[in-house]
């Protein structure tokens, strides 16, 4: 990525498809992954706060080590996900991109949560979410289901 499509990118904030984390921690790019692979897909950029200011993985010899963790996080997810990651140099600081795609499956972290995305919130899912989220995905057909109040008639 070219530094003016990143400063485009950072200039356009966080929103349905991009995310800005300052660090890696696991427990909290867990459900952002999540959301995406269950929403419009996205990619979250690790370096840069949520107000766009630059900061970088510092120091930039911890890059491998937080593929490796992401890496490992991805895959405890359910199904797993598989990321693509992008190295990127911007003002001098080196910036991790965490790409995911929109998968045809409905996916939950490790300790089994769905979450989604609405605007630039990750939010995990809830029962009548969920049954939407696997409809929109062709995991569930609602034909089938028995509707107790239905008549003939309906």
């Amino acid at each position: 990525m070219e530094e003016n499509e990143m400063r485009l990118v950072i200039a356009q904030g966080e929103g349905q498809t991009i995310e800005f984390k300052r660090h890696w921690n696991a427990s909290e790019i867990d459900g952002v992954l999540v959301s995406f692979a269950n929403s419009a897909g996205g990619t979250l950029y690790i370096g840069i706060n949520d107000d766009g200011s630059v900061h970088g993985i510092d120091p930039p010899e911890k890059w491998k080590e937080a593929e490796h963790k992401i890496t490992s996080v991805c895959l405890s997810c359910r199904p797993p996900l598989h990321p693509e990651f992008q190295r990127l140099e911007y003002q001098g600081k080196t910036l991790m991109a965490v790409t995911v795609a929109r998968s045809p499956d409905v996916h939950s972290t490790g300790g089994g949560t769905i979450y989604a995305r609405t605007g630039s919130s990750t939010h995990p899912v809830g029962p009548e979410e969920q049954v939407r989220l696997l409809q929109d995905h062709g995991k569930l057909a609602t034909d089938r289901f028995l509707v107790r109040e239905a008549r003939y008639s309906d």
